[in-house]
């Protein structure tokens, strides 16, 4: 069951993105904004995903891996949900 929800997790943080890149236009669309600006957006994401690298590494350490695990799978389906 670990297995399939882990590889459930990777496939919808590599979905989104994924999503992200393929909306560039529709998002400089809607918005009304430079397509560098979104570009920019998603950089920011991009870093924010990268920085929980080293941070994922010390929650590891305080927060028994079950707990966090779960945790951390429902934030991201709520997150894919919201966006």
């Amino acid at each position: 069951m670990i297995i399939v929800l882990t590889a459930f997790a990777a496939f919808l943080a590599t979905f989104n993105e994924t999503f992200l890149n393929i909306a560039f236009d529709s998002i400089c669309a809607s918005f009304g904004v430079e397509f560098s600006l979104v570009q920019w957006l998603a950089t920011a994401y991009m870093l924010g995903a990268a920085i929980m690298i080293p941070v994922s590494s010390f929650l590891y350490r305080k927060i028994p891996t079950k707990v966090l695990f779960l945790c951390t799978l429902g934030f991201l389906i709520v997150g894919s949900i919201v966006a």
